[in-house]
């Protein structure tokens, strides 16, 4: 604190002469800009050096890339993926996926036991990536299997209401 009233003190003093002399006030605020700028500087000079830290870009990324490393080796087994594709490939063979989408039906069925197979050779990324795409076909199997039923649906609808309306149509012209 004594420095902080002592620093004040002398720039009062310094500041004396340039009121005195007829220096500009844009003079002044250039020399003073450049006083300030020189005194953050030593400042931060002195921060870097009291604070002890170095911050060494190449031992951060040293540190980065361990933590990264470390962390893929340590892969879990995807259990619930490889259990949700299991059961969705389950409700489509249950479904009408056989009969109307037995080709995607298939291809599901294809992958995941290539991602049981992996998950027994402890290659849980392919295993994981593999249940992920089993479990998306079973789903479209699933998916085109209710879209064919509900056309079908549609399609004897349209059936029944042509002959409905053909019957309508004969009873109309009888009652003439």
């Amino acid at each position: 604190m004594f420095a902080t009233l002592e620093r004040r003190k002398n720039q009062k003093d310094t500041l004396a002469p340039y009121f005195f002399s007829g220096t500009s006030v844009a003079e002044l605020g250039i020399e003073r800009y450049c006083e300030t700028q020189i005194h953050l500087r030593e400042r931060n000079v002195h921060m870097r050096r009291s604070s002890g830290i170095s911050l060494n870009w190449r031992n951060l990324s040293l540190v980065c890339g361990i933590l990264v490393v470390g962390g893929c080796s340590s892969a879990r087994p995807p259990t619930a993926t490889v259990a949700q594709a299991e059961l969705a490939v389950q409700e489509a063979g249950q479904s009408k996926a056989p009969e109307y989408a037995a080709g995607e039906l298939n291809i599901a069925r294809e992958k995941f036991d290539r991602a049981k197979r992996a998950m027994d050779k402890e290659e849980y990324e392919r295993a994981r990536r593999l249940a992920e795409e089993a479990l998306v076909d079973a789903q479209l199997a699933e998916t085109k299997a209710d879209a064919e039923s509900t056309r079908n649906a549609a399609r004897e609808l349209r059936k029944t209401i042509d002959s409905l309306r053909g019957e309508a149509e004969r009873q109309s012209r009888n009652d003439y």
